[in-house]
């Protein structure tokens, strides 16, 4: 049943993301689109071993931050007509922008809820997204808290609705995945109405097959 899960799940967040590329597609460079794609695909693959494990492995998150140096650095000296060593700046940034927000949250979330909020794959996985997008991650972690708090609610909702009793924690990554892409629209210029039904419409496909398949 757990693989189930995690089947309807992915398809959810495929959905989306397809939504999201053919929005965005024409608004970005050519570069820029690839590097988004490469995310969405790594945290797509990565939702699919957390649902399972409930662990975000440093095997990707690790070598994700060094790709995200190498690809600031082609827009260096691409698109951007800069020195090489600017995309280095725009990424180490980024890495410590995107970590550092992430862990604030938790040592403050520990004080306030008296339980670990994030864990350190939390913090490596935002230092990586941060090493790709550079001080625009600083707009992630807003997103991501709204993110939560609504796939918490509309998870327990539809839990009480189906009568099912809710785990006491959703896994991370397609949390994760989906404040990245929320991010992407909005740094793209392309988050409107329907935009924001499709946003709607998967919290609650996600709610929904977390409660639905709760004892999977």
């Amino acid at each position: 049943m757990l693989h189930k899960k995690i089947r309807f799940i992915i398809l959810g967040m495929v959905v989306f993301c397809v939504y999201y590329l053919a929005r965005i597609f024409g608004h970005i460079s050519t570069l820029e689109f690839m590097i988004h794609v490469f995310l969405i695909g790594l945290l797509i693959k990565m939702t699919g071993n957390n649902m399972r494990s409930r662990l975000l492995e440093d095997e990707f998150t690790i070598p994700a931050m060094g790709l995200g140096a190498f690809a600031n650095v082609l827009m260096a000296i691409g698109p951007r007509h800069s020195y090489w060593y600017h995309g280095i700046v725009v990424s180490v940034e980024g890495l410590f922008i995107g970590g550092f927000s992430i862990w604030l949250y938790g040592y403050f979330g520990k004080l306030v809820f008296k339980a670990e909020s994030v864990g350190g794959g939390d913090i490596k996985l935002v230092a990586a997204i941060g090493a790709f997008l550079g001080p625009l991650i600083i707009w992630y972690l807003p997103i991501w808290i709204c993110v939560l708090f609504a796939l918490g609610f509309s998870y327990r909702v539809i839990g009480m609705m189906l009568k099912k009793t809710p785990d006491s924690s959703l896994p991370s990554a397609p949390i994760h995945l989906f404040a990245l892409v929320l991010l992407l629209l909005l740094i793209g210029q392309c988050f409107d109405l329907s935009s924001a039904l499709i946003c709607l419409g998967i919290l609650c496909y996600t709610g929904f097959i977390f409660a639905f398949y709760k004892n999977a």
